[in-house]
């Protein structure tokens, strides 16, 4: 578990940690890509069941983002059911 301090925010299109922007989300329609403060491309978020074609709103499933121009991932699942600021942190720390 991380500490409060240490704990990621995510507001509009930044998140911040410690008050701090440490990444950048980018939305397009459901998906939502992540950079880090430097810009690299870290993974995409797609909310969990989108893939099957019963998408969960509240949760998300990280993804690699090796093919940011394709709209569904044709790479890697890295973590399933994560709300939004704890799927922002597993890329931020993996």
């Amino acid at each position: 578990m991380t500490s409060a301090t240490s704990r990621v925010v995510v507001l509009g299109a930044t998140a911040r940690r410690g008050g701090q922007v440490v990444a950048r989300l980018r939305y397009a329609g459901k998906v939502i890509t992540v950079a880090g403060a430097d810009g690299r491309i870290l993974g995409r978020l797609i909310p969990g069941g989108y893939i099957k074609g019963s998408p969960d709103s509240e949760n998300f499933d990280v993804w690699t983002a090796k093919h940011p121009m394709v709209p569904t991932p044709s790479d890697t699942l890295l973590a399933e059911d994560l709300t939004m600021a704890d799927a922002v942190a597993f890329l931020l720390d993996n």
